[in-house]
Order: C-alpha cells, then sequence, then structure tokens
C-alpha cells in the first residue's frame, strides 16, 4: 500500500530461480548473455572497443545436457563508429568474445564447448551505425523477455526496465524473485513464482507458488 499511493498500477509478475549460484540461479543461456553483454560494455567503455557501442544485442542457443552446456550459436548486434573498418570491428568483437567465452570455462567447468566449436555471427546484416530510436530500437529498449528469464520462463505482464524502482511491477517481480530463491536454496531444483496486484489494493490478489 506504501508504494501503490506513489504508483497505482496493476501487475502480473514472474519470479523464477534454479540450477545453483555459479550462474546466479538464472537459466544458463539468460546468464550467459548477461555476462557476455557485460563484457561488450566494459571493452566498449575501455577496452578493445573504447567508444563502440553503446546500442547492441546478444542471442545464444546452447544444448543442455545432464551434466554439461554447449553453446552453439551466439550472435552479437553492436554499434560501431563510422570511422572503422567492419573486417577490423568485427575481429575486435570476436576477440571479446572468445576472452569471455575462456574466462566463463575456467569458471564452471559445465560450459563444454571449445570456442571453435561455436557458430559466431557478429552485425550479420552489416555495419550498425545508427543505434537507439534511430535505429528502430525503441526509446528504452525495453524487451520483457530479457526483463525476466526468457525465452525459457514465461514473461510477466509489464516491463521491468526503464521504469522507477517503486512502480509494481518493479517490486512485485523482485519480490517473486525472492520467493522462488528461497525455494532453491531450500533444495528444490527448480521454482516459479507468479503474483497478481490490483490498483489500490495493498495485498497481492494471488501469490501461486
Amino acid at each position: 500500500r506504501e508504494w501503490t499511493d506513489h504508483v497505482n498500477d496493476q501487475c502480473i509478475a514472474i519470479g523464477w530461480a534454479g540450477y545453483d549460484q555459479k550462474v546466479d540461479y538464472l537459466p544458463p543461456e539468460h546468464w550467459l548473455v548477461l555476462r557476455l553483454k557485460d563484457e561488450l560494455f566494459a571493452s566498449c567503455k575501455r577496452g578493445r572497443l573504447n567508444g563502440q557501442g553503446p546500442d547492441g544485442k546478444v542471442l545464444v542457443r546452447i544444448r543442455e545436457n545432464t551434466e554439461d552446456w554447449y553453446v552453439e550459436h551466439i550472435l552479437v548486434t553492436l554499434q560501431q563508429l563510422p570511422d572503422i573498418g567492419f573486417v577490423s570491428f568485427t575481429g575486435l568483437v570476436m576477440a571479446e568474445l572468445e576472452d569471455a567465452y575462456e574466462k566463463i570455462k575456467r569458471h564452471d567447468r559445465r560450459w563444454a564447448a571449445r570456442w571453435r566449436d561455436i557458430e559466431v555471427m557478429i552485425n550479420p546484416n552489416g555495419p550498425l551505425l545508427n543505434g537507439g530510436s534511430d535505429g528502430d530500437n525503441g526509446q528504452t529498449g525495453r524487451k520483457l523477455v530479457m526483463d525476466y528469464y526468457g525465452p525459457r520462463v514465461p514473461i510477466g505482464g509489464g516491463a521491468i526496465y526503464g521504469k522507477d524502482y517503486a512502480h509494481i511491477d518493479r517490486r512485485a517481480g523482485r519480490m517473486a524473485k525472492e520467493m522462488a530463491l528461497e525455494r532453491v536454496k531450500a533444495g528444490e531444483k527448480e521454482a516459479l513464482v507468479t503474483v497478481a496486484f490490483a490498483p489500490g489494493v495493498g495485498e497481492a490478489l494471488e501469490i501461486v507458488r
């Protein structure tokens, strides 16, 4: 109720947890995308890719076995400066991805694929020079499937990023995540929690665990 006085809205939020702390209790493919994104972003700020970006997307496809994970595809679309050649640019991105992946493999042996066996695609449509809303990516970059745990886990009913921290979509999503985490840390292999809120109602309409 304290927060609905500020942001009076409705929402359906999803909380999911699974696996273990090495992948932050996320689906491995979701965790991998976040790590690769972080490495590319850091490189754009002060590394090999200094000055490139900031717009970009990362997509991965993995094959999961009982004890290990094989990355089959990595696709990166990254905005580049006009004064760098496309071949040079893709080479720098490739080097950054390889270093990041090898670091991930050392951290967790379940990442079993060799780098040379992964199909990597970088800016397959050619140079991306105009990013953001000029490049048809929207003003906030909201991607519901990545706001949650997707695309493996069902998404909630509202975006998370780009909203005030007090917004019910964000607060309910965090609450549901914490509930799912408690169950996995207590021994469950996987947990999914769904909560629903209505405007002006202080308690959840429904909690499904």
